[in-house]
């Protein structure tokens, strides 16, 4: 037995990376975040749009898988993931779905799912999808070897293949496609899609035909068991790199849902599913609103983005009538004063006339008493003349029989 030298341990003991591995990677600008790629294994992607030739290279079955017992031969990995968590908005293995233990992601959108005021697209978001891991061979570039090829079900090759198998006659044998010695080819057309504003490359069919090469038992050996790649994240750390986005993100969409709700007061009638509606109570963080229909139905926890648009009350024949009667009431107010306060300038106008007038008039007055009292003064000094008068003639009377009339006196 030849013992090897401390040089070459050291030699054995150095283990390189893949150059090859690391630019095919970094071409694809894509690094898997839900598993661990073997070392010796390439990612496989669909990466353009035409037709590709792949045989299912299936794997013994390890622990957890959801459509296999352990010890089988299987041809696929099922899982579940959550998208765009934390500030790298990474994809992450939903540890409740997958494994049966706790998610705080899973936790969270529980949490939200009590509240009326959550956003139905968030929880969309937040919710974990179905994924697959596959083994591969490229019949088309066979240099490759065996590959991972990780995609959605819905939007990868999983619902294709189901669809094929569940259409077809028992005598196509297309159930037996990831066997060994008698498996098939899998033909799938991609197509080019757009997605937020990028685009991805998405299986639309999946054609199955029998094996130019089949395979031995010994490639099961070269392959690897898919349930052990798939990486498990520890509770509290998933907790707080998804919190680091999660909060901002929630305090992002109040201040948003706030700003949108200010904008509307208690009383105000707005649309809301096609009927008019008063709001009735906001929210004490400003988010939801309160809405009551004309029938008294009760909308709660109504969001500002829902409300179509803000209504202007619409008043009753009775009530735009007495308003025009108040409006006419004031102008005529208005009118009346004006000519009260015109007549008020007039009167008094009148007043000071009136007072040259009374003056002129008095001084008149005093003239014509002076000249009155003149003339009764003249007249009584003649009424004592003639009393004197009088009296003398009283005197000087004869009897009338007798008497004689004298010149100059004109009877009354």
């Amino acid at each position: 037995m030849v013992i090897p030298s401390r040089r070459e341990k050291e030699k054995r003991e150095v283990r390189y990376a893949s150059a090859k591995k690391r630019a095919e990677d970094h071409e694809v600008g894509f690094q898997p975040t839900t598993y661990n790629p073997p070392d010796n294994a390439g990612n496989f992607y669909f990466n353009k749009k035409g037709v590709f030739r792949l045989d299912i290279i299936p794997f013994r079955v390890g622990e957890g898988n959801p459509f296999a017992d352990e010890g089988e031969v299987h041809y696929e990995r099922t899982y579940f993931a959550h998208k765009n968590v934390g500030p790298d908005e990474e994809m992450v293995v939903c540890s409740r779905k997958t494994f049966g233990e706790p998610c705080p992601i899973c936790e969270k959108i529980t949490k939200l799912r009590r509240d009326p005021s959550t956003d139905s697209e968030l929880l969309q978001e937040l919710r974990p999808k179905e994924r697959q891991l596959w083994q591969v061979i490229d019949v088309m570039d066979r240099d490759k070897g065996i590959q991972i090829l990780e995609c959605s079900y819905f939007n990868g090759l999983g619902q294709l293949v189901d669809n094929k198998i569940k259409d077809s006659e028992e005598d196509d044998g297309y159930e037996k496609f990831f066997h060994l010695e008698d498996g098939m080819t899998l033909k799938v057309s991609v197509v080019q899609e757009s997605y937020r504003g990028g685009t991805y490359y998405k299986p639309t069919n999946v054609e199955m035909k029998q094996r130019k090469q089949q395979y031995e038992v010994s490639i099961l050996k070269e392959g690897y068991c898919l349930d052990s790649l798939l990486k498990k994240w520890d509770y509290d750390k998933l907790k707080k790199t998804f919190n680091q986005i999660s909060e901002e993100r929630d305090e992002e969409e109040k201040e948003d849902k706030k700003e949108k709700s200010s904008d509307y007061e208690i009383e105000d009638f707005v649309m809301y599913k096609g009927k008019e509606c008063e709001i009735t109570k906001i929210s004490g963080d400003g988010t939801t609103l309160t809405l009551e229909d004309e029938d008294g139905k009760t909308y709660k926890g109504v969001k500002a983005d829902e409300i179509t648009t803000r209504v202007e009350v619409k008043k009753s024949g009775k009530e735009e009538s007495k308003e025009e009667d108040e409006e006419e009431d004031e102008k005529q107010q208005v009118k009346r004063k004006k000519v009260s306060d015109e007549d008020d300038e007039e009167d008094e106008e009148e007043d000071e006339e009136d007072i040259d007038t009374d003056e002129d008039e008095d001084e008149e007055d005093d003239e014509k008493k002076d000249k009155v009292e003149k003339r009764k003064k003249v007249s009584d000094e003649d009424d004592e003349d003639d009393k004197d008068d009088n009296e003398d003639d009283d005197k000087d009377e004869e009897p009338i029989a007798g008497r004689k009339k004298r010149k100059g006196n004109i009877p009354f």
